[in-house]
């Protein structure tokens, strides 16, 4: 696995953690949102162990975890606030002033804030123990009566006050300021967020919006005071034609400034949960756009149109960073599905068509120059395999990844369930019915590519061999993963690869045409059919898609599907692989 590497002089394993570039240079920004960035741009970690399965086994843990945080980076920076240009700022105080000026009609005066809320708890209580010390001086219920005298010194009913007193009615007046603008400013501020469409402004904005907009109450309260006790209305059309001389508020102040594929990210994100779609695709996705984004040098939506797309896309295909190409499978099949989907969540107006739309997902099909399934003789040399007790063919790897070793192969090929489907069972899933056992593939346990549930009845051959006892006789909940496990989208795919390496370098099936777990549901296709399985229960038991319309409705019985499940030959493992080019060395053992 790519980062898992030993020291020199050291056996142990280690992990390299690395951070984007493009985020390493914001660390600074990073920091001022309050994210601590430890370590440098690339960071060794070590595994604790020496055995190279298990090391990579953890190293996906980690990486899983680290993939998460800095999708936690990238969000906190993309949704950081700008600071507001002039032209902004003005047009949010008009906006602020038109709400003034509705809720302050002529004559009415703004409601001040009261003594009590004036101050915080610690002035309070400053305030408090400067009188039990002074009990002499007469402090006045409000420091606005103070006299401020021609020493410079502050005087109450002709006493001067006491030394410290000063810099106490400072901070007292500062405080009394703060909470005015605060309670009188704060609401206004907010729905004047609200109304222009912004959710969040930039840390340098807000407290001087709030004076903008205190000021403004109390030019409005002067002025109102003066229509109600001397009916002149000239100071109040002074106030409302200076605001409503600013400018207009900009559309790119607004919630759809600069529109990004990030936020049709979001709300592709949102709408995938609410489909019940697979959390590893959102991971997939985020990475997709974050590589489109870099590519681009901006997130902008003004900035992708279909030639920008088609040159990714050919450089995908040829990176001019040197990077390995990627397949056309890869770039049809993930990067530019990907995208289409992404881009068909944008607002609007922002582009009438979507600019992925032209770019084909069609994947060529590959060259092949053998069957994708396992014959025969690779069946059984990885089925021998698996039931091997002998420590030094298995050597370090875990327990739970030798378990799923010796089991997911034989019910992958009397099933041809997807690897990941049987690694996430749940003992809750092992069922029986009408004196049937089966197992449940359901999208509670873990992510199911149809999203639909369906039960695969045990194979004859493998009830003999005692699978029942062995799968319930397993700790915790989960008949593969471990109950330590926190990540279960991450120790799934650790014990899927697991069992894969297993069929690579243990049983040594090294064809590049074949696919070490995936290949089994090829074979349990071509069984079927050689044993006359008809293709609606072989649709049922494998789960595979695109059956006719007219079958999707209704459900097998167990009982149906063992009665085809019984038609799959046992598997013989005395067959002689003398000839069979793997595994060989092995199946005299």
């Amino acid at each position: 696995m790519k980062g898992v590497h030993t020291r020199k002089g050291s056996k142990k394993k280690y992990w390299r953690r690395s951070v984007p570039s493009a985020l390493w240079q914001r660390r600074d920004e990073l920091v001022a949102l309050g994210i601590r960035v430890q370590g440098t741009v690339s960071t060794s970690l070590s595994l604790g162990t020496e055995d190279q399965n298990e090391a990579e086994r953890r190293a996906l843990d980690l990486e899983a975890s680290w993939r998460d945080e800095l999708s936690r980076w990238e969000d906190a920076l993309r949704h950081k606030p700008t600071p507001l240009t002039v032209p902004e700022r003005d047009g949010l105080l008009k906006v602020a002033s038109a709400l003034i000026d509705k809720r302050y009609p002529a004559g009415s005066e703004p409601k001040r804030v009261c003594l009590e809320q004036r101050y915080s708890p610690e002035i309070r209580q400053a305030f408090l123990d400067f009188t039990d010390k002074h009990p002499d001086f007469p402090i006045p219920s409000d420091p606005q009566e103070l006299v401020q005298g021609e020493d410079g010194e502050l005087y109450s009913q002709g006493v001067r006050a006491p030394k410290g007193f000063s810099q106490l009615v400072r901070a007292m007046r500062a405080d009394t300021l703060t909470l005015h603008i605060k309670a009188v400013a704060g609401p206004l501020l907010q729905e004047t967020l609200e109304q222009s469409g912004i959710q969040t402004l930039h840390p340098n904005d807000r407290l001087p919006l709030l004076v903008d907009i205190a000021k403004q109450v109390d030019r409005y309260r002067i002025a109102n005071k003066q229509v109600a006790e001397k009916k002149d209305y000239r100071v109040l059309l002074d106030v409302v034609e200076h605001w409503k001389a600013l400018p207009d508020l900009p559309k790119a102040a607004s919630a759809q400034k600069g529109e990004t594929v990030w936020d049709c990210f979001e709300r592709w994100k949102i709408e995938h949960a609410a489909k019940g779609g697979a959390p590893k695709t959102v991971t997939k996705y985020r990475g997709i756009v974050g590589a489109l984004v870099e590519y681009l040098g901006t997130a902008e939506l003004s900035a992708i149109t279909d030639t920008r797309l088609r040159e990714w896309r050919q450089d995908l295909m040829s990176p001019r960073d040197g990077t390995k190409p990627r397949s056309l499978k890869t770039i049809d099949g993930g990067y530019v599905a990907a995208i289409k989907s992404i881009l068909e969540q944008r607002s609007r107006g922002v582009f009438v068509d979507n600019p992925a739309a032209a770019l084909s997902t069609r994947t060529p099909e590959p060259i092949r120059n053998r069957s994708p399934a396992f014959t025969n003789q690779e069946a059984i040399a990885i089925l021998r395999a698996s039931r091997r007790a002998d420590d030094s063919f298995w050597g370090r790897l875990e327990t739970d990844a030798r378990f799923a070793c010796r089991w997911v192969p034989w019910m992958q090929a009397f099933s041809g369930a997807r690897v990941s489907e049987i690694v996430q069972l749940r003992k809750e899933d092992l069922l029986n019915e009408d004196g049937v056992d089966f197992y449940r593939i359901a999208h509670q346990a873990g992510s199911v590519k149809t999203r639909k549930y369906r039960i695969v009845p045990l194979h004859p051959q493998l009830l003999k061999m005692g699978i029942l006892g062995e799968l319930r006789s397993r700790p915790g909940p989960r008949v593969f993963v471990p109950p330590s496990a926190s990540n279960l989208a991450g120790r799934v795919e650790s014990i899927s690869g697991s069992v894969g390496d297993f069929v690579r370098h243990r049983v040594g099936i090294v064809d590049k045409e074949l696919r070490p777990t995936h290949s089994w549901r090829h074979r349990f296709k071509n069984i079927c059919r050689k044993v006359g399985i008809e293709e609606q229960y072989e649709f049922a038991i494998a789960g595979h898609l695109g059956a006719p319309q007219g079958r999707k409705y209704g459900d097998f019985e167990a009982e149906e599907l063992f009665r085809e499940i019984k038609k799959l030959p046992w598997i013989e493992l005395e067959s002689d692989l003398a000839h069979h080019g793997v595994g060989a060395d092995d199946a005299s053992k």
